[in-house]
C-alpha cells in the first residue's frame, strides 16, 4: 500500500489543504492519504489545541471519501520521553515500525521545501 503523508499544523485546516488532498488522491498513485496534524510546532509556533485541529482534519477529511483519514501519529511520538517537537524524521521511522511495508509518500508545499534547512536530520528525509 502507498501512503501520501499529508503533514502541517492544520492551525486552521481550510480549504486549500482539502484540494491539495483531492489532487494528490486524483492524480497520484496513492492507496490512501493521511492528514498528519502537528503535535507541537518544532519552530515554537503557537497551535489551537491537538485535539481541536484533528477534530477539523476529520472534517476535512471526510467529504474526500475513505482514502482520506487522520493519523494520530504525532500523538504517538508526543508520549515517548523526551519529545520536544514534531519533527517528520522522527514520524517516518515511528510510521515504519507500526506500518512495515509500507510505501510513504510526504506532501509538502514548495514554501516548506525553502525552509529544509531548518528541518531535524532533512537528508535522512530526503
Amino acid at each position: 500500500m502507498t501512503v501520501a503523508l499529508f503533514g502541517g499544523s492544520f492551525n486552521p485546516v481550510h480549504a486549500a489543504h482539502q484540494l491539495v488532498a483531492l489532487y494528490v488522491l486524483e492524480t497520484h498513485a496513492v492507496d490512501a492519504l493521511w492528514f498528519v496534524p502537528t503535535y507541537a510546532h518544532p519552530f515554537g509556533k503557537p497551535l489551537e489545541t491537538y485535539e481541536h485541529r484533528v477534530a477539523m482534519c476529520e472534517l476535512a477529511a471526510a467529504p474526500l471519501g475513505p482514502r482520506a483519514t487522520v493519523s494520530r501519529a504525532e500523538e504517538t511520538l508526543a508520549l515517548r520521553p523526551g519529545f520536544v517537537a514534531s519533527r517528520t524524521i522522527d514520524l517516518l521511522e515511528l510510521l515504519g515500525e507500526q506500518h512495515p511495508g509500507e510505501t510513504v509518500r510526504l506532501v509538502i508545499g514548495s514554501d516548506i521545501l525553502a525552509e529544509t534547512d531548518k528541518w531535524h536530520r532533512w537528508d535522512a528525509v530526503a
